[in-house]
Formats: C-alpha cells, structure tokens, sequence
C-alpha cells in the first residue's frame, strides 16, 4: 500500500522536481548548441511533459 506523503514532502517533491527540470531544459540547450538536435527535443520533452 503506498503512503500518502505529507502537505511539507509534497511541496519539497515539486521543488526537487522542478529544479530537476530546470537542469535538464539547461542540458538541452547545450546539446542544441551542439547540434545535437534528436537530443534536446528528447530532453526538452522529459523535462516539460514527463517531470
């Protein structure tokens, strides 16, 4: 049975959570700089939809 997480670690998921999102939109743009093009989308796309 899952545990229902409390108003405080609900708050300091979606804190990790966006912050993880955040790093990974910055890795995107790294590899669009590079020219890896396949790769940011896929980033972009975790860190927008998935996170």
């Amino acid at each position: 049975m899952k545990q229902q997480l409390t108003e405080q670690e609900r708050f300091e998921l979606m804190i990790y959570r966006m912050q993880r999102a955040h790093e990974t939109m910055k890795e995107a743009l790294v590899m669009s700089r590079e020219s890896f093009y396949n790769a940011a989308v896929n980033r972009l796309y975790n860190a927008l939809v998935l996170k």
